[in-house]
């Protein structure tokens, strides 16, 4: 079974604070070679204080941004050097400076350490760490010195209350007030934000290692968690006009999106052209092909939902349609395997009577789903029928 991929970005003050910061490293060490059984993980180091005293010095001299920034680059790089001899990777092996190694490395291995990558304007190691989520369809942490976001710096106002759930659009709209300076210090940097933003990365704030353990082993945990499946408000759209559909779909950036529609082309085009998170297939009153179920979905759509981070809703009013069941279950069977082969997380939505969610897991296990799919599945009700 393909391993999914968690990218890590661990702050440089997490490093190295002033001396080494060897009791946390060997704990994180430890954390990450016991998981990567289970999972391929990337980790992109920060450049920390090393990076901020090489930033100031360049300034102080006259250099540009542009000359701040690559003194930064490097500083990355040295801590990722360090902590590649400290996991003992082999010294040939080298520190990845660009995207296409960083791809390699990860076809080979299991575990991939790496610094800032190749300059861009207003940007660190937390928004190379989000790229390279977007690019592997990864979830991504932010392991850093504080326990996650608060409303207002704690360390000014004994008040700040901890934010431990919110959207990609409220956490941009908070790091975009924040005006960029190479070494910035933030939970999260603009540019990474608006990353997430736009390819609705699973991104998870964490301080405690701790807290990344019970990540890795699918518990609760501390931490404020970007665009939270079970906090952020649903909404469901049915409209037929693409063009007000699209109106829709930016009037209601702000929620999760689900899309519902019996044209299979247009939940196509939805999928390539509009930023929705469920587009929910109905599967009743429809033809069979000669050799195969007709399920709505295929290889060319299920790459289209990869790309785009779109899951795949089931229809679980059709459930009771008992003309048609057994033809449903086998349609639902059919799209479950695809999902599972692709990575593609599918979500029950219901109408009519609410359904707990510890039944639609072990539903989601009797029909097929592997347990990472059923790990993510979260309760769409929406106190109406769905049909």
């Amino acid at each position: 079974m393909k391993k999914r991929v968690v990218v890590i970005s661990l702050g440089g003050s997490q490093i190295i604070p002033d001396d080494v910061n060897y009791k946390y490293l060997e704990k994180f060490k430890e954390i990450v070679l016991r998981n990567i059984k289970n999972y391929k993980i990337v980790v992109v180091c920060g450049g920390g204080s090393l990076a901020r005293k090489y930033i100031r010095a360049v300034s102080n001299s006259g250099g540009n941004v542009y000359l701040q920034s690559l003194s930064g680059i490097n500083a990355t790089r040295a801590n990722a050097r360090f902590l590649s001899y400290f996991f003992g990777f082999d010294l040939d092996w080298g520190v990845p400076d660009r995207l296409r190694t960083v791809k390699k490395y990860l076809n080979k291995r299991n575990l991939v350490i790496c610094g800032g990558l190749e300059y861009k304007p207003n940007q660190t190691s937390d928004s190379t760490a989000a790229s390279l989520a977007s690019k592997f369809g990864a979830d991504f942490i932010n392991l850093t010195n504080v326990k996650g976001l608060f409303d207002k710096d704690p360390r000014k106002f004994k008040n700040a209350k901890f934010v431990s759930s919110i959207s990609w659009a409220g956490f941009d709209k908070i790091v975009s007030k924040i005006k960029f300076k190479p070494g910035e210090h933030f939970v999260l940097d603009q540019t990474a934000s608006k990353i997430i933003l736009k390819n609705k990365i699973k991104t998870y704030i964490i301080k405690d290692l701790s807290q990344l353990e019970k990540f890795f082993k699918g518990k609760d945990f501390v931490g404020t968690k970007i665009a939270s499946w079970k906090k952020m408000k649903k909404i469901i759209l049915r409209e037929k006009n693409f063009s007000r559909l699209k109106e829709f779909v930016k009037k209601n950036k702000d929620k999760k999106i689900i899309f519902s529609s019996d044209d299979d082309d247009l939940n196509r085009k939805v999928m390539e052209k509009l930023p929705v998170d469920l587009v929910l297939i109905n599967l009743s009153h429809r033809k069979d092909f000669l050799k195969q179920r007709n399920s709505g979905f295929n290889e060319v759509i299920a790459r289209i939902a990869l790309k785009n981070k779109v899951q795949i809703g089931i229809n679980f009013d059709e459930f009771f349609v008992l003309s048609e069941r057994e033809k449903i279950l086998s349609r639902v069977k059919q799209n479950i395997t695809l999902c599972s082969r692709k990575k593609i997380q599918m979500q029950f939505v219901i109408g009519k009577e609410k359904r707990s969610l510890v039944l639609l897991k072990s539903l989601g296990l009797v029909l097929g789903m592997p347990t990472w799919m059923t790990k993510g599945l979260v309760l769409y009700w929406f106190k109406k029928s769905t049909n």
